[in-house]
């Protein structure tokens, strides 16, 4: 399976097709797809003008951010949002290592943080998360009360990348 190498999240997701036909399941895993894919396409197309910051910090207090040509920056933009790093390798997918400092010089005005906790473990309360890095009280999303977080398994549900992309439209919006 190389859905991982897919840049686009439709392209991950319709890897269900090549499971359902190695199944003798191609007609539920079609449906499967259709439907997902439904509710990408039920998403009004225009952005919604509001910018996300995508990133995590390590145990060891690294913090990397996605790149703009990632898939999950695809699927924030496919939700209405716009990308707080949108000049950031978006001829790459994956992650960057980068300083908190130049991170909070692009992101800090951030309409709302998606953190992704399962690289960095899962802060059990706003003080927790706020522990990792002293630049992140001053973030507008922080400020806000923006700030949210994936689940352990994100990178492992492709087959769900429609209701996640709207879930991201719902916070946006």
């Amino acid at each position: 399976d190389t859905s991982s190498q897919e840049g686009h999240p439709l392209g991950r997701m319709e890897w269900i097709k090549l499971y359902g036909l190695l199944l003798g399941k191609e007609a539920e895993a079609q449906a499967h797809y259709d439907a997902q894919k439904a509710l990408v396409m039920s998403i009004p197309g225009e952005s919604t003008g509001k910018t996300v910051a995508m990133f995590y910090i390590t145990s060891k207090g690294e913090l990397y951010t996605r790149r703009a040509g990632d898939y999950m920056t695809k699927m924030l933009e496919l939700g209405g949002g716009v990308y707080a790093m949108p000049d950031l390798e978006p001829e790459k997918s994956g992650t960057k290592k980068v300083e908190a400092e130049e991170f909070y010089a692009a992101a800090g005005d951030a309409d709302y943080i998606v953190y992704i906790w399962s690289m960095g473990g899962k802060p059990e309360t706003m003080d927790a998360f706020l522990e990792r890095s002293e630049l992140l009280k001053d973030f507008k999303a922080v400020k806000d009360g923006n700030v949210w977080f994936t689940t352990p398994d994100f990178f492992q549900i492709n087959d769900a990348l429609g209701a996640m992309i709207l879930d991201m439209n719902r916070m946006l919006t």
